[in-house]
């Protein structure tokens, strides 16, 4: 786990894609695919000419509960939307600076 401090003085904990994997026993394939998906949109760290993604302890968090519904027997869409629903947030900023919402919309504010 990685840890910064953000804005307002919270520390966020930050995951790599390998580690957030393992939590989830999912694949690296199976991840982007959800973040292609619109499932989550990590942050992006440049090192160099690299750019690593890092993942939220929230983000983590919705991973994990859209993989239950999966093992469940939900489609990605329908696993989506009881998340959004579960989560009772429409709008405004989460700890990491991340609107819960952002998840779940496109750059418009379209539903996808």
């Amino acid at each position: 786990m990685k840890n910064q401090t953000s804005d307002n003085n919270v520390e966020v904990y930050y995951l790599t894609s390998h580690k957030v994997t393992s939590e989830l026993h999912i694949s690296l394939r199976q991840l982007y695919y959800w973040e292609l998906k619109g499932v989550i949109k990590p942050e992006t760290r440049k090192l160099g000419s690299r750019e690593f993604k890092r993942y939220s302890m929230k983000q983590l968090e919705v991973l994990r509960k859209v993989r239950d519904y999966l093992d469940d027997g939900y489609t990605l869409n329908s696993a989506l939307q009881r998340v959004k629903r579960e989560s009772g947030h429409t709008e405004g900023p989460q700890e990491d600076g991340h609107s819960p919402v952002d998840c779940y919309q496109d750059e418009n504010g379209n539903p996808r």
